[in-house]
């Protein structure tokens, strides 16, 4: 890989990959460190190993909910065998959910550790204060390149912001809900689990073009939106335009 590949990022990006990324060497391995804010070198794999993580402890919330919906829908119908046996199995199947969910949070506790104390820290906690941090463009895009509901305008991934859950809401994985109904079929448990090789495998690539992008989504703040201040002169006429429209009303009734 040229020692200049990380020319083709934008300067304004905070992660960058560390010069000859990607290459191995005979004393030193593959060269795998992303540089951020042009000074500090981490291994990739910090970021790799937490964002799995974050993956799959939202994936068993989002099979927790579904599970949930079903067994309040089997519960109002009228009784007979077969729902009852459903409604069996689904409890049985949520118990289990629920074990890997609070694993899964484990996990999650153990990467989210492995930051270093500094400021990708902080950066890291600060974008967690807001609730809506997930719904900034790469991670919407990526979302709707993986079919996801922000591909659709039923605003699942929106909604969760304001959901009873404060940790593991984000957008949509293997289990959403929303889109096996979409779908019409869910996936296997095979399936799934080529879902999170995939993400793990395009993580860990010897390209670094996904890691570099999903470490600025999970890390790094979006720049805020500058509001443009209208000149005093066109608010005034626009003003004096709003006037005369109430008078035309005006002398119409």
């Amino acid at each position: 890989m040229s020692p200049t590949y990380n020319h083709m990022y934008e300067a304004r990006q905070k992660f960058k990959p560390k010069r000859w990324y990607g290459e191995s060497d005979a004393n030193y391995g593959i060269f795998r460190g992303l540089i951020y804010n042009n000074n500090l070198i981490f291994e990739r794999d910090i970021f790799a190993d937490l964002i799995i993580a974050e993956y799959k402890f939202r994936q068993t919330l989002q099979q927790k909910e579904t599970l949930e919906r079903n067994i309040r829908a089997l519960e109002k119908l009228p009784e007979n065998d077969e729902d009852e046996k459903r409604l069996e199995l689904c409890h049985k199947e949520l118990e289990t959910v629920k074990r890997n969910h609070s694993q899964n949070e484990q996990k999650m506790f153990a990467d989210e550790s492995m930051i270093p104390p500094g400021p990708l820290k902080r950066d890291y906690d600060a974008m967690r204060q807001d609730p809506t941090w997930y719904l900034r463009k790469e991670l919407i895009e990526d979302c709707v390149s993986r079919g996801g509901c922000c591909a659709r305008g039923c605003d699942c991934c929106k909604n969760r912001a304001v959901a009873y859950y404060k940790r593991g809401v984000g957008h949509c994985t293997a289990d959403c809900g929303c889109c096996a109904s979409e779908r019409g079929f869910e996936y296997t448990v095979g399936e799934k689990q080529q879902t999170v090789d995939q993400l793990d495998k395009m993580l860990r690539s010897r390209n670094p073009s996904y890691v570099v992008k999903m470490a600025e989504a999970y890390f790094v703040k979006p720049p805020e939106k500058k509001v443009q201040k209208v000149p005093e002169q066109i608010q005034k006429e626009q003003k004096d335009k709003s006037q005369k429209k109430k008078v035309w009303w005006k002398q119409l009734v």
